[in-house]
Formats: structure tokens, C-alpha cells, sequence
């Protein structure tokens, strides 16, 4: 599924690609000073994205990928453990990917949002995340939206977003560090 925006294209399966897929691993590990494997978010593979379709978003200005985002489906009881310490992102992701169809989720976290440096402070994260939430709400109904942010541009991010879909009645939990 493919939306655009003013440009951009905000690419999701099954028109994302494993180049796609290899691009966005170096610019996560680049951004958040991982080594390759050092992966927190757990076991995810192209192929088990493909099982929520609107989760994963790379977005695109003209044939470049400058971005992306991922929205974790999952259980809300899962979401909350992670929002309160009591797992880690790997435990969230693991027992997500053993246990949450496209079917039975009931909560949603944010849990990344990359965008290359030369392309940030745009509106494109927003816009992806707008996207890609409203279309998750057009299939599954209102559900609640958990996100964890640390840096000052998440805060920012997650603001505009919240700010958005709070209007709409949407339940948003997050915390900072």
C-alpha cells in the first residue's frame, strides 16, 4: 500500500522491498549508535512485517528512501509491561512476534521513527505517522497509543502527533527520559 503527500511516498508492504528493508537497518543502526546485530527490537524479519500490513512505513522523496517508521501491533497488557519497566523492547518484540496476529492485537507502540539528518524538522515523520495511524484506525477502530520518547526531537514528534489524534478521542500513554 502506497499513499503520497506532497511528493513524498510513504511505501508499506508488499511494495517494500528487502533493499528497502537492508537501508533501513544501516540507517537505524547509524542513528541510534548500534552495532550490526545489536538489534533491540528483537527478531522482526521482512517477512514477519509483512503480517501487519500498515506497521512498518518507508518513506520516500522521488526514488530516495529518506526514512521510515515502525508501529508495533501488540497486546495492550504488553504494552503497558513495557511503558512500566517491567520488559524490555526485546521481550516486547519477542512475545509480540510469538503471540499477536493482524487480527487479535489491541494496542499500538511507536517505536521508531528514523529520518536522515539533511531531511528532518519537514513535517515527514508526522505526516507518515498521521498516515499510517489513521489508515490502522480506518481497519481496527480507535486504539490506544503507547510511545517512549528520550531525545528532544521525539518529544517534539510525538507531541504533533499526539496533539492530532488526541482531538479524535485517541488514548495516548507515554513516558520520558
Amino acid at each position: 500500500m502506497q499513499s503520497e503527500s506532497r511528493g513524498l511516498r510513504f511505501v508499506r508492504h508488499p511494495y517494500i522491498t528487502l533493499e528497502d528493508d537492508k537501508l533501513a537497518d544501516a540507517m537505524a543502526i547509524a542513528e541510534f549508535n548500534m552495532t550490526e546485530g545489536d538489534d533491540q527490537a528483537g527478531n522482526w524479519t521482512f517477512d514477519q512485517t509483512k503480517r501487519f500490513p500498515y506497521a512498518w512505513t518507508v518513506i520516500k522523496l522521488d526514488d530516495e528512501m529518506i526514512g521510515f517508521i515502525y508501529i508495533m501491533p501488540t497486546f495492550r497488557s504488553y504494552a503497558d509491561d513495557f511503558m512500566h519497566g517491567r520488559i524490555t523492547e526485546r521481550k516486547l518484540s519477542d512475545d509480540t512476534i510469538e503471540n499477536v496476529t493482524n487480527e487479535n492485537y489491541d494496542a499500538l507502540v511507536i517505536l521508531s521513527s528514523v529520518i536522515k539528518k539533511e531531511h528532518r524538522n519537514m513535517g515527514y515523520s508526522v505526516r507518515a505517522l498521521r498516515d499510517s495511524l489513521s489508515l490502522i484506525e480506518k481497519d481496527k477502530g480507535k486504539l490506544p497509543i503507547y510511545m517512549w520518547f528520550y531525545t528532544d526531537a521525539s518529544r517534539n514528534l510525538a507531541q504533533r502527533v499526539i496533539d492530532h489524534f488526541k482531538t479524535q478521542g485517541t488514548e495516548f500513554y507515554y513516558k520520558t527520559d
